[in-house]
């Protein structure tokens, strides 16, 4: 199972009550709590979620870790589920509560993900290899599997128009620039380059106050 370090800035907040609390809630619910050790790497568990403990019940757990200045290691993970791995800062004392709220991905679902990331990454990288070879049709092909299942991806869209640029059909490179600009009006690239298009076309510049797609 994959693991992810992640750094977590807790809410303090003030409970207006007389003792501190220490809380873990998780989704999904039922994952099991960690406290690591930071030296040894030694892995003590303290119960599964929801998780809350009150005033004296806090020390009893985690004891020297929940001082003042200290960060508390812990790890948090179910079946199923990538784990989460925390850096918590301990409570500074007083009337005041830590609350930590995690989701948990599921390691098929976040598999999945980073499968269909790879195979984008993959066509942008032979779009442009494509395109150098100045073998277009190829190049627009890799380009279109990216666009027909994320027709809203602004650089997938304005690689589309660098193709038709370096193509020398400019009209049609304007076309996909402008909707790479319609998606992120702060694609910059795009921007300078619609304008360019639009020099050479000896069309009039437009204002690029717009606003995304859908907004």
């Amino acid at each position: 199972m994959m693991k992810y370090l992640v750094l977590v800035f807790l809410t303090m907040i003030a409970a207006g009550c007389a003792s501190n609390t220490f809380k873990v809630v998780s989704t999904p619910e039922k994952a099991n709590i960690f406290l690591v050790d930071s030296e040894t790497g030694e892995r003590k568990s303290i119960g599964v979620t929801p998780y809350e403990k009150v005033g004296p019940e806090i020390n009893e757990v985690l004891g020297d870790n929940y001082q003042p200045g200290r960060f508390l290691n812990i790890e948090i993970e179910k079946e199923g589920y990538n784990t989460k791995k925390l850096w918590v800062p301990a409570s500074s004392g007083g009337s005041l509560s830590t609350e930590i709220k995690v989701t948990l991905k599921s390691a098929e679902k976040e598999k999945m993900e980073l499968d269909k990331a790879e195979k984008i990454v993959n066509q942008l990288f032979l779009a442009q290899k494509f395109a150098r070879m100045k073998q277009f049709e190829r190049a627009l092909i890799a380009i279109d599997n990216v666009l027909v299942q994320h027709p809203t991806f602004d650089r997938a869209l304005s690689m589309k128009g660098s193709i038709y640029f370096a193509k020398g059909e400019f009209k049609e490179s304007l076309v996909w620039y402008e909707k790479a600009i319609d998606v992120n009006p702060e694609l910059q690239g795009s921007v300078e380059m619609a304008s360019k298009v639009r020099k050479r076309l000896n069309l009039p510049q437009v204002s690029r106050n717009r606003k995304p797609a859908g907004g």
